[in-house]
């Protein structure tokens, strides 16, 4: 669904998408307009899922978005591959999200291409990556 201008309002037919296909493992939701308040009303499917792939790409996120995204890696443990670019995100959101990418257990792929980051987080992506070899970002 990705490219189908979902709007925040769109997000009680996603939750409800996800309880009809508990086992659904991948989820497209690239080119659309959720923001960080239709991310703030997925985070509690998102978190009981099974998903293994989300796209999130173009989404207008912001940092308080990286920071849900970050609580939802820390408790499912099914994800593999996140992709958040073209978001506004930012140092302070990055950072959030590499929190919780730590804690996970399944996280291998994180895609932060445009995500407003700079110089100074390249740190923490280290950091994030050194925890475990299989990890990309």
């Amino acid at each position: 669904i990705g490219g189908c201008n979902l709007q925040v309002e769109d997000c009680g037919a996603i939750t409800e998408l996800m309880c009809m296909f508990p086992l659904l493992t991948r989820l497209n939701l690239q080119y659309n307009c959720l923001g960080t308040l239709g991310i703030a009303q997925l985070e509690d499917s998102l978190i009981r899922s099974r998903l293994e792939l989300l796209i999130l790409d173009d989404n207008d996120l912001d940092s308080e978005a990286g920071s849900i995204l970050g609580r939802v890696l820390q408790e499912n443990q099914h994800i593999r591959q996140l992709y958040v670019s073209k978001n506004r995100i930012g140092n302070d959101g990055v950072r959030d999200l590499l929190k919780g990418a730590q804690e996970s257990q399944s996280l291998q792929f994180l895609e932060l291409n445009r995500t407003g980051i700079d110089a100074g987080v390249l740190d923490a992506v280290v950091m994030c990556l050194s925890h475990q070899s299989t990890r990309r970002a």
